[in-house]
């Protein structure tokens, strides 16, 4: 699903395009960077997984996003959100390159689209973490979010399980 721009003090965050395939890419198969996420960390690069995700633009469920930065005009991450519960709920998500760790985008991130998803009518957003990943625990915490449920995910390629919790922020 394609929207309109949502800004916030220092990102303009844009809808993906076919163009920000490797981008994205990049930051989920990175093993640093992609540590905690489904995606599995590649050594090379895979052509046939980048063509998969320059259909991204197009999904019919989940709005994938590009924040840029307003002052570099640069790809900051990535982000999405998942209209659920009839569009009551909005699941969001980001990820952040790490050159850009600990400058408190994640948090901007988040609150911006929490603030979408309320004046989208949603009333309540959710944000899934690996319990491991505690710089994004603690975004969804500054958040004001609750954890209300446990679960676990397969990374893939490697077939570990990984365990999550699922934040709710109540808007």
């Amino acid at each position: 699903m394609k929207i309109e721009s949502i800004e916030s003090p220092r990102l303009i965050i844009r809808s993906f395009v076919k163009e920000d395939a490797f981008w994205a890419y990049q930051i989920w198969n990175d093993p640093e960077m992609g540590e905690y996420l489904p995606d599995e960390a590649k050594e090379d690069v895979d052509m046939a997984y980048i063509e998969e995700l320059e259909k991204l633009e197009n999904d019919p469920e989940c709005t994938y996003l590009i924040p840029i930065s307003k002052g570099t005009k640069k790809r900051v991450g990535t982000c999405s959100f998942l209209l659920t519960d009839g569009g009551e709920t909005f699941d969001i998500a980001y990820c952040i390159h790490k050159s850009l760790w600990n400058k408190g985008y994640a948090t901007e991130i988040a609150q911006v689209l929490i603030s979408y998803a309320r004046n989208k009518g949603a009333s309540k957003v959710s944000i899934i973490v690996n319990q491991y990943n505690m710089a994004s625990r603690r975004v969804a915490e500054k958040c004001s979010g609750k954890i209300v449920s446990e679960d676990t995910f397969i990374k893939k390629g490697s077939g570990e399980i990984k365990k999550s919790y699922t934040y709710e922020i109540k808007i």
